[in-house]
Formats: C-alpha cells, sequence, structure tokens
C-alpha cells in the first residue's frame, strides 16, 4: 500500500511540475492567446485544448516511466500493474488541471508578469524542497562522531527558549 502512495505522489508531483512549465509556456510564451480569445471559438474551448495538449505531453513524457513497469507486469505474469495506465492518465489529468488552474489564479491574483516570475520561481524551488527532504533522514539521524541536527536544535525547542 505505501509503495503506491509513494508512486502516485511521484507521479503527481512529477506531473504537477511538468504542467506547471506547461503552462507557462501555454500561457506566456506562445503569444497568440490574444488571438486565439478575440477568435470566434469560446475561450472554454481553448483553455480546455491547452489544457489536454498539456495533460498530453504529461502522460507521453511520464510513459517513459511506466511503459517497463507494465513490461515487468506483462513478462511476469502480474497483470494487476496494468492498472498503471488508467492510474497515470488520471493522476496528469488531475495534475494538469490544479496547474493550469495555480496558474490562472496567479494570474488573476498578482498580473500575468507577476505571475509569470513566481510560477517560474515556484517551478525552479519544488524539486529542491523534494531534494532536501529526500536527504532529512541523514540529517536527523545521529552517529558516534556528531548529534543529529535534533537533539542540536532541543534545547532552542525548550520552553522558554528561543524558538
Amino acid at each position: 500500500m505505501w509503495v503506491a502512495v509513494v508512486v502516485w505522489l511521484f507521479g503527481f508531483y512529477y506531473g504537477f511540475m511538468q504542467a506547471m512549465r506547461s503552462s507557462l509556456v501555454g500561457l506566456f510564451e506562445h503569444r497568440d492567446l490574444d488571438l486565439l480569445i478575440s477568435s470566434p471559438i469560446s475561450s472554454k474551448v481553448i483553455f480546455a485544448s491547452r489544457v489536454l495538449a498539456i495533460a498530453l505531453k504529461n502522460f507521453f513524457s511520464g510513459c517513459l516511466f511506466v511503459i517497463p513497469v507494465s513490461l515487468i507486469a506483462i513478462l511476469f505474469g502480474i497483470p494487476q500493474l496494468l492498472g498503471l495506465y488508467p492510474a497515470w492518465i488520471s493522476i496528469n489529468l488531475s495534475a494538469t488541471c490544479l496547474a493550469m488552474l495555480f496558474v490562472l489564479v496567479l494570474v488573476r491574483v498578482v498580473g500575468a508578469k507577476l505571475a509569470r516570475t513566481f510560477a517560474q520561481i515556484l517551478t525552479a524551488l519544488f524539486p529542491i524542497t523534494i531534494y532536501l527532504s529526500s536527504q532529512l533522514p541523514n540529517l536527523l539521524k545521529g552517529n558516534s562522531n556528531t548529534e543529529s541536527i535534533w537533539f542540536r536544535l532541543e534545547h532552542l525547542l525548550a520552553s522558554g527558549n528561543f524558538l
């Protein structure tokens, strides 16, 4: 169960980050959004097609991870792993929709230029947080040479102290 949760979180995180980058490219760097919105096609159709294009791009880029697992499932006779495809489709669709919604809310709240900058900063900071959180167990465990960070900070967190 925990393996499935970790795989889902990794897949959602990967899909969200790719969708965020693709949303920035689709909204700001194509420079054709004004032309498309002024066309007789409704803006809902335009944004839906952009979201679907981003979702398909993310799905096919993530298939680099999913296809080898499904091949292993076929070779070793584990048909339950073939459920990765519908799961991968749903993860990518939900991550893409949330990423596009997040970018559009940023545009509405802070404006187009600041939203672009803020979203680019976030897409750079998210992988850094994943890397640092993967190193957190190494930082928190103590060994014979050094004490753990938690033990070093424990006196700062005690009642009446600084933190």
